[in-house]
């Protein structure tokens, strides 16, 4: 099979044409890189498959959200009150409340630095 020899015109058309599909790929791939971390199949009877740092988890039902963690509540009475009274204490430390910024959003304020993230200076 021989293969036609092109002009000299023709064949800067299909360099410019090859040359701007490899860059196409090329932004392509790394555009979509940033997203390579995650990786979440679905699979077949509402079944799911989720890999993330080479860890990976299968369940059925809805895809969970990587976004919510999921705190263990206290189980005994005792863990129950110490943490209902951690929570008083931060309330009666903080002091939250609810003020709505420049853009309308409310937001909360503390007393304190640091009671945004969870214990004051």
């Amino acid at each position: 099979m021989t293969f036609p020899v092109l002009s000299g015109e023709r064949r800067r058309i299909w360099f410019v044409l090859i040359a701007l599909a490899a860059l196409g790929i090329i932004a392509f791939v790394v555009a979509t890189a940033g997203h390579a971390d995650v990786l979440a199949i679905p699979m077949n009877n509402n079944g799911w498959s989720v890999c993330q740092g080479g860890i990976c988890q299968w369940g059925t039902g809805a895809l969970p959200n990587p976004n919510i963690r999921h705190v263990p509540q206290p189980q005994t009475e005792e863990e129950k009150k110490a943490a209902r009274g951690a929570d008083e204490q931060w309330q009666h430390d903080c002091q939250p409340t609810l003020v709505r910024d420049h853009y309308g959003v409310k937001r909360y304020q503390y007393s304190k630095v640091g009671c945004e993230f969870g214990s004051p200076e």
